[in-house]
């Protein structure tokens, strides 16, 4: 009878008729395992304004909780709770909970609160976990509060604001190990797979030592080898001091996992942005560390050339740096092997020595590699 009971409750909730729907999860036997029935009643007792008997169920339900581990059994019943009550009832929903002490109200608060962010309610479980944090005495729960709010962050993309969120909850205990997957998750989409690395290596070694669930470890360990396959494969953007090329990288690398996931969906999808702007990082960066060491003899023997005559490929391929301009990947490429050519002029070889300052011949044709690659 429990199964027809549960049907007849969940139809007559559904059509608004909340006094045929207590009557009916009443009627289920052994209500007190029923856990998801409890927070149902909790709810529509709320909804008819008998808040006595909805805290009395939601403290029976609350009995539930030994600890901070969520599921997405629990996921789903408070899913019904925020579609139940709405966000104005919700608000005053919890503020009964917090004004009211019983076993693991905190813990019921922090899960309600963790699945409210991940149902898009921000702000009221945000300050719910704050408070949970400055009043818990369990440095678990404070931590996890504290990766929720992380999480929070990570989902509004303010990844700056998530990682000091996930930092604190493993300052608090380091035992977090999903804190420290969630600041690799971080790390990645910043692009940052020195960190991203270093935390997920962390949060499996973490997770290992202190006998996590099974689908925990093999999710981390599978995480780690997509950022292990990454961080062999792609740039690392903090070592680029220019910040337009880090953008343009930035752009190029996301532009190029998004061709990877409809290339596979479609097999239509245009590339040739992804070369452009990676080819445009590259002339910025050689911009940045080549031009300055020639720069001041270029310009002196371009504007001299009327009493100095130069010949017109050295004008050809130095004019942009007159103009204030990038010298092209190609250009660089030509520059690169005529340097190193037998009997050149003075012009080309007072370039190779300015250039040979600081980058040998090896370092150069590396260059020209690369330029000629894009």
């Amino acid at each position: 009878m429990v199964p027809l009971y549960k049907k007849l409750g969940y139809c007559s909730l559904f059509l608004n008729d909340n006094l045929n729907a207590i009557k009916y999860f009443k009627k289920i036997p052994a209500i007190n395992k029923e856990y998801e029935i409890l927070i149902l009643l909790s709810i529509i007792s709320f909804n008819l304004g008998k808040r006595e008997l909805s805290l009395n169920y939601i403290s029976r339900f609350a009995k539930f909780f030994k600890t901070v581990h969520t599921t997405k059994q629990i996921g789903i019943f408070i899913h019904d709770m925020l579609v139940l009550l709405g966000e104005i009832k919700f608000s005053k929903y919890i503020k009964l909970i917090q004004e009211n002490n019983f076993e693991n109200k905190n813990i019921l608060l922090y899960q309600i609160s963790y699945f409210g962010i991940g149902f898009g309610f921000y702000d009221l479980p945000k300050q719910i976990l704050m408070d949970i944090s400055k009043k818990s005495k369990s440095l678990l729960l404070k931590s996890k509060c504290s990766e929720a709010i992380g999480i929070m962050y990570s989902n509004l993309d303010n990844y700056d604001l998530a990682i000091k969120f996930y930092k604190e909850a493993v300052e608090i205990d380091n035992r977090n190990f999903l804190a420290y997957r969630y600041l690799a998750s971080c790390y990645m989409n910043t692009f940052d797979y020195i960190n991203s690395k270093k935390y997920i290596d962390i949060a499996y070694n973490t997770a290992l030592s202190n006998n996590c669930l099974p689908s925990d470890l093999s999710e981390i360990d599978l995480y780690r080898s997509k950022i292990e396959s990454l961080f062999r494969h792609v740039l690392n953007y903090k070592k680029i001091k220019s910040d337009i090329a880090q953008k343009i990288f930035f752009t190029s690398e996301r532009t190029y996992f998004d061709y990877i996931n409809k290339i596979e969906l479609f097999n239509l999808y245009d590339a040739s942005s992804i070369i452009t702007n990676y080819a445009k990082g590259l002339e910025i960066i050689l911009n940045d560390v080549l031009t300055p060491l020639i720069h001041p003899y270029v310009k002196r023997r371009i504007s001299n050339k009327k009493n100095q005559p130069v010949s017109k490929d050295f004008e050809k391929k130095f004019n942009n740096i007159v103009n204030n301009k990038t010298i092209s990947l190609g250009t660089w490429s030509r520059i690169i092997i005529d340097i190193y050519k037998s009997n050149i002029k003075k012009d080309l070889q007072q370039i190779r020595d300015l250039l040979n300052t600081k980058y040998d011949k090896n370092a150069l044709f590396k260059i020209k590699v690369a330029s000629e690659f894009i």
